[in-house]
């Protein structure tokens, strides 16, 4: 959620349980600021110093895992694998990305 969706929204999702439903009331300085949003693509521009109010649902999410402890490296599931849990180090690997 970092670019085009308004900032607040990462702070929120954090507080929130699969399937809840909020109206969150974000002030400008957790929205848009000063600057507000110029039009992109078919979303509309938000106005500087807007108050905005958004209605989110959390329907679900995938889990994010540190690889790295200085978290240059995350890693996000996005379907579960099958056989052993861990490769060892004489694996030979081979992969699509």
């Amino acid at each position: 959620m970092v670019g085009h969706y308004c900032p607040a929204l990462s702070k929120a999702v954090k507080t929130m349980k699969k399937g809840e439903k909020v109206i969150l009331t974000v002030k400008p300085q957790y929205g848009f600021g000063e600057k507000g949003k110029p039009t992109d693509g078919d979303e509309g521009a938000v106005p500087q110093n807007a108050t905005l109010q958004i209605t989110l649902e959390l329907v679900s999410w995938k889990t994010v895992s540190e690889v790295t402890d200085d978290k240059k490296v995350v890693k996000k599931i996005l379907s579960e694998g099958q056989g052993y849990e861990r490769l060892n180090e004489e694996a030979v690997v081979k992969g699509d990305y």
